[in-house]
């Protein structure tokens, strides 16, 4: 005779609480916050509270971070592959 399996209980978890470390960006080798004055929400899906706002980035931390980015890719292309980080 096959057995009836029932489902588990369901665990009802409580939406989550707001959480910081997100407030800065990595740019050209150093974490700092964006010049923007503008922030992004980060929202809860569920409920729609704010979770974080971020700083935002704005054009002359996007070109910092590209030229930063374009003067590393020049010893990182010289690297073989497995090799160290320069």
């Amino acid at each position: 005779m096959p057995q009836t399996i029932s489902p588990p209980e369901l665990e009802i978890k409580t939406a989550p609480q707001s959480y910081g470390g997100f407030d800065q960006q990595f740019i050209n080798g150093g974490w700092r916050l964006g010049r923007s004055r503008k922030a992004i929400k980060d929202s809860d899906p569920f409920i729609g509270d704010t979770l974080i706002e971020i700083p935002s980035a704005d054009q002359s931390d996007l070109d910092e971070a590209y030229r930063a980015a374009a003067n590393a890719q020049r010893a990182w292309a010289l690297q073989l592959p497995g090799s160290d980080q320069p």
